[in-house]
């Protein structure tokens, strides 16, 4: 079954249902994914205008790979739930580990749109900051919980883990950078 094919009602209603899946890593693929199209669409919106003509082709290619990034996430929800049903904790760890990696350029690509691009998107683009923010820290968890429960966890699987770890205070900086900026340029 495939949820992204299908309703956000259907998803929601098997979310809150008493089931293994799907659960929190595909609402993590999910919040990834969301974050992307807040890119995308801030994106653009400041190709074509004049004030932003300088950037112009930059935001075309950052909305392309944002595109990209949407689908990719998209599809990794599916493939999570898929992961927890058929019970592959390598699968259940190696998912997560592709969710936070593409979620961190969400945020990366969310923090160029928001100072180079349409101002009039800052809010979306910082609410993409923070899913893409969540998105990954939800990921490092589920990714230790799992290792945790792998029968032979790895020295590959502890990298990932580690170098995704490394990251995550550039995540709380990114974040607290977006938030500042738009107060400031609204006078919060």
């Amino acid at each position: 079954m495939s949820y992204m094919n299908g309703s956000v009602k259907n998803y929601l209603k098997d979310l809150a249902a008493r089931l293994p899946a799907p659960g929190g890593g595909s609402v993590a693929a999910l919040a990834g994914s969301m974050a992307a199209s807040l890119v995308a669409m801030a994106a653009a919106f400041t190709i074509g205008k004049k004030k932003y003509q300088k950037v112009s082709g930059r935001m075309k290619k950052i909305e392309s790979r944002a595109r990209q990034l949407q689908r990719r996430l998209a599809s990794l929800c599916d493939q999570d739930i898929r992961a927890y049903r058929s019970k592959n904790l390598k699968a259940a760890i190696m998912v997560p580990a592709e969710i936070a990696r593409l979620s961190r350029e969400v945020a990366i690509l969310a923090q160029e749109v928001l100072y180079e691009g349409n101002a009039s998107l800052a809010t979306d683009t910082v609410l993409a900051v923070m899913l893409a923010e969540a998105s990954f820290t939800a990921c490092l968890f589920y990714i230790q919980v799992n290792l945790r429960h792998a029968v032979a966890s790895t020295a590959r699987h502890q990298k990932i883990l580690h170098d995704l770890k490394k990251c995550l205070p550039d995540f709380k900086k990114m974040r607290k950078n977006a938030e500042d900026y738009v107060g400031t340029s609204f006078g919060w």
